[in-house]
């Protein structure tokens, strides 16, 4: 299923990202597919989300982020992490080794 999103990019923590979201500042608006979820623990998920512009942990494969073109708009594939009690993030790398765009799912 696709979706559109205004992601929020190159931000260290959770904070900034929401952050970024709330004040429009300067993200990214794109059409995304999940092509991967990955459900990873509370501890997990608060360690990836304090530094999302450090090495990718090892559970985290950003290998499946594609890009099509479809009736002439962009979609991109992006990962979903999701953990109890925490936002979903939705990831964007761009090619990039670490989660450079982020947006929070609602």
């Amino acid at each position: 299923m696709k979706r559109r999103a205004y992601f929020a990019w190159k931000c260290d923590t959770l904070e900034d990202v929401d952050d970024f979201l709330k004040n429009d500042t300067g993200g990214e608006w794109w059409e995304y597919e999940i092509v991967k979820t990955y459900e990873v623990s509370q501890e997990e998920y608060d360690r990836f989300a304090s530094n999302l512009t450090a090495e990718p942990p090892q559970w985290l494969n950003l290998d499946v982020i594609t890009r099509t073109v479809e009736e002439g708009k962009v979609v991109v594939g992006a990962i979903r992490v999701v953990s109890p009690n925490r936002p979903a993030l939705v990831i964007n790398t761009e090619g990039y080794g670490y989660a450079r765009y982020v947006t929070i799912e609602k």
